[in-house]
């Protein structure tokens, strides 16, 4: 199983913020990384407090926003 590190992540990401809530502009962001195949099926995304850190948000926004995408 391949794993992605939070900084990784956080790269790919880009600009993931918008108006609303930040869980949701974080979600909608790795599901579309995901369906582009930007990220493969099946990776191991960092733990919340990796990724926490590296986006600079609160954990529960990453825990959140990981709840959303499963």
């Amino acid at each position: 199983m391949l794993s992605l590190s939070a900084r990784a992540l956080a790269s790919k990401l880009g600009e993931w913020r918008d108006d609303g809530a930040a869980y949701k502009g974080l979600a909608d962001r790795i599901r579309l990384q995901i369906v582009d195949g930007r990220i493969a099926v099946g990776t191991r995304l960092p733990a919340e407090r990796e990724l926490a850190l590296a986006l600079g948000v609160r954990r529960t926004t990453v825990a959140a926003a990981y709840s959303a995408l499963r």
